[in-house]
């Protein structure tokens, strides 16, 4: 017997009294009956579906979820992971990073609306692996989506288009730290930090340090300013794009602010 795996974004439309849009039985005697071991022959992980699937065909660690159209798509149950334990949400990732200047690396693992600000607790060095996936916040999350008082916090996206938007407020606020693309510039590259709330910068540091490096064919995108420094220190030594809408792509303020530009195209 072989195997059928539904992934990606497909549509399976079923129509008619007592349809399925995905039906898995054996037949004998002329006759349809239950296959017991259908779910291991049958694994779910995407697409949208007319009529709910048997939840015994989903594929581990996924989820059916009702549209509002009345069809059906599928989540993953998880959408970040610390090593190997996964969490449901990016809050309690986020809550159990470490905080004794040990190295953490939070991998994203599905694309997620943001809908509580997240914060890099003081003495975490974190590096907020996208891999692929888009982190957006909607206009109701005025607060930045990203503060980092920690040591440092590392984006990384292993060359994969990876973004993070918000609606309603700025993207990072580095309170503290080091605030960085991740080098080599194969694990920073693509990486898109935009705003759409109106007179909003994409990034503020308000102490510490911005490396933007590792970032090549990265894009920083604010309605009112890409990146201000005030105090600390801001070094841009990569092929990225800063777009300050209708403010600086670059603002400095007093405060000991320096700005360093290199020639370095990573």
């Amino acid at each position: 017997i072989g195997t059928v795996t539904i992934e990606g974004t497909p549509t399976l439309i079923a129509q008619g009294k007592g349809a399925t849009a995905v039906a898995a039985y054996t037949w004998s005697d002329n006759a349809q009956s239950d296959w017991d071991d259908a779910s291991k022959h049958v694994a779910i992980s995407g697409g949208t579906f007319s009529q709910k699937p048997d939840d015994a065909l989903l594929a581990p660690d996924f989820v059916l979820v009702e549209n509002q159209d009345g069809t059906f798509g599928v989540a993953s149950a998880y959408v970040a992971s610390i090593g190997d334990v996964k969490y449901a949400t990016l809050e309690e990732a986020f809550g159990a990073v470490a905080v004794d200047g040990t190295k953490t690396t939070i991998t994203v693992l599905t694309d997620m609306e943001i809908t509580k600000a997240l914060t890099v607790p003081e003495g975490a060095k974190l590096t907020l692996n996208l891999d692929g996936h888009t982190l957006t916040a909607p206009e109701t999350l005025t607060d930045p989506v990203i503060t980092n008082k920690g040591n440092s916090l590392t984006l990384q996206t292993n060359s994969k288009p990876s973004a993070i938007i918000a609606a309603g407020g700025m993207v990072i606020y580095n309170y503290a730290g080091t605030l960085a693309g991740a080098t080599p510039a194969t694990k920073g590259k693509y990486l898109t930090l935009r705003t759409t709330a109106s007179n909003s910068m994409a990034v503020f540091s308000g102490g510490g340090s911005v490396k933007l490096s590792g970032m090549t064919g990265s894009l920083i995108q604010g309605s009112a300013g890409a990146v201000w420094v005030r105090g600390g220190e801001l070094t841009i030594s990569s092929a990225l794009t800063l777009d300050g809408g209708n403010g600086p792509a670059v603002a400095l303020s007093p405060m000991n602010a320096a700005v360093t530009f290199k020639t370095s195209r990573t």
